[in-house]
């Protein structure tokens, strides 16, 4: 598990990512877990004062696909949300969309498979926000 840090993204679902930045932008940790457990555990230990969460959004196209979900994804980001209200912590939600602009602002290439995808995901979900609101610049960080 990670240590403490300001910032928080996550890429949540059945298997969540999340990535770890201190005060400045830097990046920490990043890792993923699966099930809801590991993510409350996760943020009981980094105690995060900004999360940076996906948010989720059923596309009309999609809605077939999902008959029958539990919709953990959408749990996860209900107990991010209450926990962060009770740590007076924030949420900014991001649409899945900024994951383009967010690969390319980490000059990193996406995961060859999905299996592998969520760690990074929440990475550059971290990146997008952190240099959307100028707490990184542009370029200032590389990772392969």
């Amino acid at each position: 598990m990670p240590t403490e840090a300001f910032y928080l993204a996550i890429d949540p679902g059945e298997t969540s990512g999340w990535a770890s930045f201190d005060e400045a932008g830097k990046p920490l940790d990043i890792g993923q877990i699966k099930g809801r457990i590991p993510v409350y555990e996760l943020l009981q230990q980094v105690q995060p004062k900004v999360l940076i969460v996906e948010d989720f959004v059923l596309f009309p196209w999609k809605a077939k696909e999902q008959a029958f979900s539990q919709f953990e994804t959408v749990r996860i980001i209900g107990a991010i949300e209450l926990w962060a209200f009770a740590k007076k912590a924030v949420v900014q939600l991001q649409k899945p969309n900024v994951k383009d602009i967010g690969y390319m602002w980490a000059g990193m290439p996406k995961a060859k498979s999905h299996k592998d995808s969520h760690q990074r995901d929440a990475y550059v979900h971290g990146i997008y926000f952190l240099q959307k609101n100028g707490i990184l610049k542009p370029q200032q960080l590389r990772r392969g």
